[in-house]
């Protein structure tokens, strides 16, 4: 017999343990659930993706951007729910432009920025090669794919799919500007900037900010480094004829739609002519640098200098910076008007170092003078370009004496001085850049007060009465001293001047320097031979002597050496020397 039965107890909290278990299952899921809001909310996990404009505030190298976008007022909707794609230009790429002027303008600013971004959210694995994609602005975004890399507008993807909350940032290394109009371009590229001041100065910007389309060779700041800027700008309708000269109008040139030797008329009404070579484009002899850079409303080319074709030859001097001196002769003359005409001429144009080699006062003194050596650089009637010279030709000059040519080892030499700069267009005529004044169309006279080293000659000649009759006819031949040779023979003392007893009675001065004349024979250096005799306006002799190359004048006496032989002047010719010759006939 048991003394207890054994039996199934049933504890009170038995029949509540499932439903403990399901309390706790229920608790935990709303612990965990809770820690998935807590992340929502920027709780202990993962942090949400900023938003575009978030994104763009926290990187540094785009903290351009993120500044620009806030002056627009688009970083507000860049916060919204998008999904955007934004092309994104980094700091370095907002340096390649003028951001002040950029952000200066709100509506451009706009343009810009809104141009940088697409509705939708496109991966870099989303491009393919030649799509193409609308932009918030309007206009549409082209890409290409080369080297593993993505390039949207030839602007290279440095950093892709940047994940933002409303969409994905791609960063690129240039601003995008194709939609922004010629002129608006210009203001944007600092290499320009100087380009885009003078647009502005002759009334153009809005032109070029036109349909179009237009084709601009644009000069690079460097370029207007060369020639006269200020000059140029001073001037209105000579601005405003260069300027439309760099722009064709009614298409948009693109260079490899460009053939060797075509030609395209400008705005202005004169024809570029190009030229290629290896791939090399140049539009009038100067190279396109950059090319193909779109606009709205046309394509841009720069060039590395300033199409001056369109200038007459006077303002072709005016706008050189080494023609300086021979602008302002030219203007003193009076003659900028006749060389503003309608032509052909051809110039031998002395830079300004040719005008430091004689006295440019004398010259600029004496307005007939001047209007005798200015015109007899230019020829009337035709445009002669160094390639059409040959060795030994004359030409008539403007002011009546011939002009003799030599070519030798592809030198082109005018009156034994050579051309330096050859072939410089200009609409009526061609300017060549040598660098000596040529004087052969003065007198002996008129020479001499031009030529610094026989300044005391020329002072005697006139002192002495004689300047007419060396003007005259002729012709001469002048043994003419040089200064020192003058200081020299009156006994200069320690400081250079001429003591008062040394100074010739008029007389005796008249009597010397005739005997350094030769008249009626032009007596060149090639056709004196030695021991030779000629008689002098004085009245006496003097004898040649000639030893190895070496002229010498009286050897027996003074001995004088011809130091600059066949100075040609258009009635004689003139040979310096070193040394006064004293007549024999006469004192002293």
């Amino acid at each position: 017999m048991q003394l207890f039965r054994q039996r199934s107890i049933e504890h009170p909290l038995a029949r509540l343990f499932p439903t403990i278990v399901t309390v706790l299952f229920l608790a935990a899921a709303l612990v965990l659930a809770g820690c998935d809001n807590d992340d929502d909310d920027g709780g202990m996990g993962t942090m949400p993706d900023p938003t575009i404009t978030e994104l763009a505030g926290n990187a540094s190298n785009l903290s351009t951007l993120a500044g620009a976008l806030g002056q627009a007022g688009l970083d507000d909707d860049l916060n919204g729910d998008g999904p955007f794609t934004v092309f994104a230009p980094s700091n370095t790429a907002f340096q390649q432009i003028d951001v002040n002027d950029l952000t200066s303008d709100s509506d451009l600013l706009e343009e810009v920025l809104t141009y940088h971004v697409v509705q939708g959210e496109i991966t870099a694995s989303d491009i393919s090669d030649g799509q193409t994609v609308e932009t918030l602005e309007g206009e549409t975004l082209r890409f290409s794919l080369s080297n593993g890399g993505v390039q949207v507008n030839g602007a290279n993807v440095t950093t892709a799919d940047l994940q933002a909350s409303n969409g994905v940032v791609h960063v690129i290394d240039g601003v995008l500007l194709e939609t922004v109009t010629t002129t608006d371009r210009a203001v944007l590229t600092p290499g320009l900037s100087t380009l885009a001041d003078a647009v502005g100065a002759a009334g153009l910007a809005d032109d070029l900010s036109g349909d179009g389309p237009f084709t601009v060779f644009a000069p690079v700041n460097a370029a207007f480094d060369e020639i006269d800027a200020s000059e140029l700008t001073a001037d209105s309708d000579l601005l405003n004829k260069i300027l439309t000269y760099h722009v064709v109008g009614g298409s948009a040139i693109e260079a490899g739609d460009i053939s060797d030797g075509q030609t395209v008329e400008t705005l202005q009404g004169g024809d570029l002519t190009f030229s290629v070579d290896g791939g090399t484009v140049r539009v009038n002899g100067i190279e396109v640098t950059t090319a193909n850079i779109q606009t709205s409303n046309g394509v841009v080319h720069l060039i590395d200098s300033v199409l001056l074709e369109a200038a007459t030859t006077t303002e072709r001097a005016v706008l050189t910076p080494q023609l300086s001196t021979l602008t302002d002769a030219v203007i003193a003359a009076g003659l900028d008007d006749d060389l503003n005409g309608d032509g052909p001429f051809t110039v031998f144009a002395p830079v300004d170092a040719a005008f430091g080699n004689i006295d440019a006062g004398e010259l600029t003194a004496d307005s007939d003078l001047l209007s005798k050596v200015l015109t007899y650089h230019v020829v009337a009637g035709s445009a002669i370009e160094a390639g059409d010279i040959s060795d030994g030709q004359t030409a008539e000059s403007l002011q009546g004496g011939d002009l003799s040519f030599s070519v030798d080892g592809g030198t082109v030499r005018v009156n034994g001085i050579p051309v330096t700069t050859a072939d410089i267009q200009t609409s009526n005529g061609v300017v060549h850049l040598i660098d000596g004044v040529l004087l052969e169309a003065t007198t002996v006279t008129e020479r001499a007060i031009l030529t610094p080293t026989f300044s005391t000659l020329a002072d005697l000649v006139v002192q002495a009465g004689l300047d007419d009759d060396l003007n005259g006819s002729g012709p001469f031949t002048v043994l003419a001293p040089t200064n020192q040779a003058f200081l020299d023979a009156l006994d200069a003392n320690d400081n250079g001047q001429i003591d008062g007893n040394e100074v010739p009675s008029q007389s005796q001065l008249e009597s010397i320097l005739t005997y350094h004349v030769i008249a009626g024979q032009a007596v060149e250096s090639s056709a004196i031979s030695d021991g030779q005799s000629v008689e002098t306006l004085e009245g006496s002799d003097v004898t040649f002597g000639v030893s190895g190359g070496t002229i010498t004048v009286n050897p027996s006496a003074e001995n004088a050496t011809v130091a600059a032989p066949d100075v040609q002047v258009s009635n004689g010719i003139i040979h310096g020397i070193d040394t006064v010759l004293t007549p024999p006939s006469g004192s002293n």
